[in-house]
């Protein structure tokens, strides 16, 4: 190779002396790289240590490492769109086959995209926590106002649990705008964001003064009703107990108006803490499904209610009180149904 530059050193010599020209025709039987120009050798064709376009010039890169860095420079970083590539030299489509490969595969070039758009994706800092994070985790409130989902959802689980969910209390951070309701319900648990509505119903109150608000006082019922005002009664929908709503006591026409029933109700009292006192001095017990009270004349401690309303159908322990079933006849009792000890009196479970 050095002695063939020196013989065209010396013929480009003796040719500038006779101000002679040459013209000389060379075909090369080799390619050179479209990136960095480096000859691609006969061997490396037929060996394929090349990477080829497809394209109909035949347009070749030496390495699959030019292809890729010239296709991030066509597309300028942007892996979104380095699936329309082209060829530089004829500006054909280079098929996506060979851009995969030019990446290490596709399952590579997927893993590289997926973090091109996570990294390209805009970042806020969160209001609440002060941190910086993606703003695909972030949720905007009817004022614009955005902030991490995470500590949204804390911050009003948080308001939930004290019963703060009045407009003026479940708000906005920064502009103390109200957290619209549709912004809870799809981001709160389905049982969290209930207790939100019943709490924020029974703090309500109806601004029109021709509605009665009805909360039913019956234990464990949840049942309210915006109802017409002038209703005398109304039976719960939930619980079917009839109300009186002048005075919210159950239905009373079997002992006159809201007064006369009042004072019934206040005599009866007393007649009834007279009844605990007697129940308590004789060894009575109350039957634990209709309260009637009970007392044991003969026979074991497995009692069975008599009254109308049991009809012989509820049965339970005079020593602790509690309602059992027919199989609990004897392992409820330490020993025999006739003796003085049961597991109730021990808090302990029957099984």
């Amino acid at each position: 190779e050095e002695g063939f530059k020196c013989t065209l050193r010396a013929l480009a010599y003796e040719l500038q002396n006779q101000e002679l020209s040459l013209e000389v025709h060379v075909k090369l039987r080799s390619k050179v790289c479209l990136r960095c120009q480096k000859c691609i050798r006969k061997r490396d064709l037929h060996e394929g240590n090349f990477a080829g376009l497809a394209c109909q010039e035949n347009h070749l890169f030496c390495s699959d490492n030019c292809l890729k860095r010239t296709i991030l420079d066509m597309c300028n970083g942007d892996l979104l769109e380095a699936r329309n590539s082209l060829c530089p030299k004829c500006y054909q489509q280079i098929p996506i086959e060979v851009i995969y490969t030019a990446f290490g595969g596709q399952e590579e070039f997927s893993k590289q995209l997926r973090k091109f758009e996570e990294n390209r994706e805009p970042m806020l800092i969160c209001g609440i926590c002060g941190e910086s994070k993606k703003i695909n985790l972030f949720l905007t409130l009817g004022c614009d106002h955005r902030f991490c989902r995470d500590c949204l959802v804390q911050m009003t689980e948080f308001y939930i649990a004290e019963g703060r969910v009045d407009e003026e209390e479940m708000v906005c951070p920064d502009c103390k705008h109200p957290i619209h309701q549709n912004i809870l319900q799809g981001n709160l648990p389905e049982d969290t964001y209930n207790k939100f509505i019943e709490f924020r119903f029974r703090n309500w109150r109806p601004e029109d003064e021709d509605v009665l608000y009805f909360d039913c006082l019956t234990p464990d019922c949840p049942f309210r009703k915006i109802l017409p005002l002038g209703m005398e009664k109304y039976t719960c929908d939930a619980c079917k107990v009839e109300w009186c709503l002048s005075c919210m006591e159950k239905n009373h026409d079997d002992y006159g108006n809201c007064e006369d029933y009042a004072k019934w109700k206040l005599e009866n009292e007393k007649g009834d803490a007279a009844l605990a006192e007697l129940a308590q001095q004789e060894g009575w017990m109350k039957c634990p499904k209709c309260d009637s009270m009970c007392e044991k004349i003969k026979g074991c401690k497995f009692m069975t209610c008599e009254s109308q309303i049991c009809k012989r159908k509820t049965y339970f322990c005079y020593l602790c009180g509690r309602e059992l079933t027919q199989k609990f006849h004897y392992s409820h009792f330490y020993g025999k149904p006739f003796g003085e000890q049961c597991k109730g009196q021990k808090g302990e479970e029957d099984e």
